[in-house]
């Protein structure tokens, strides 16, 4: 059976050897190149025509690894690249992984499981830490849904409310609902009443968070 070909830039050189000699502990791994940069790994790279996972740090003296991930990839189209960090970090994870890594594992996961690691992601498995896993899935999760409360508005005064909301014109909401723009400007100072404000980017506003909307700038000023 083909041994699966492990390479590490790391520059914590306890870090580096430990991992290295675990990985060689392993009957079906072999750490075949270790590097403490990313300069360094491509000087020692010669002799190794694949490499079939490559266990990259982000901060490195000289090139980060986050840097060397697309010229890696490129490079190295079937090697899989997992960041291998003590950054807990969602920006980083979400970077990575834009850039091309397959994972990103945490230098403070229990050293025993990195190999089993390592043999999910070869047979085909995600690879992520559980901490970042976490960080993935509320990047991905909406706000849960918030319960607004309605306006206590007529249904003409709701309907006059919409479309003034809506950016449209005092002509164009009288012509809608049938009534004059004089009828128009009776309901929009009925509205303000009662919504307790004084302008129609105060309505307006009050009428997008009943709706469960961000508030827009409103920037033009009431039609008189």
């Amino acid at each position: 059976m083909d041994k699966i070909k492990i390479a590490i830039v790391e520059d914590d050189l306890t870090i580096l050897v430990t991992c290295r000699d675990h990985i060689n502990s392993q009957q079906d791994m072999l750490c075949v190149l270790s590097a403490t940069s990313v300069e360094e790994f491509h000087v020692k790279l010669k002799p190794y025509h694949s490499i079939d996972i490559l266990l990259l740090d982000i901060q490195l003296p000289g090139q980060s690894g986050l840097e060397a991930i697309s010229a890696l990839r490129k490079g190295f189209p079937s090697m899989e690249i997992i960041m291998f960090s003590v950054l807990e970090d969602q920006d980083k994870l979400l970077s990575a992984l834009t850039l091309g890594a397959s994972g990103y594992l945490l230098k403070s996961d229990p050293l025993e499981t990195l190999c089993e690691q390592l043999r999910i992601l070869r047979g085909g498995g995600a690879l992520i830490s559980p901490k970042m896993a976490r960080h993935l899935i509320k990047y991905f999760t909406p706000p849960p849904a918030t319960t607004h409360a309605p306006l206590d508005l007529q249904e003409r005064d709701q309907q006059v409310l919409k479309l003034l909301a809506e950016g449209w014109s005092y002509e164009y909401i009288a012509k809608t609902l049938g009534i004059t723009v004089d009828g128009v400007r009776y309901y929009i100072k009925k509205i303000y009443k009662k919504l307790n404000v004084n302008n129609k980017q105060g309505a307006i506003r009050k009428y997008q968070i009943s709706q469960g909307i961000k508030p827009d700038e409103v920037m033009d000023t009431l039609e008189e």
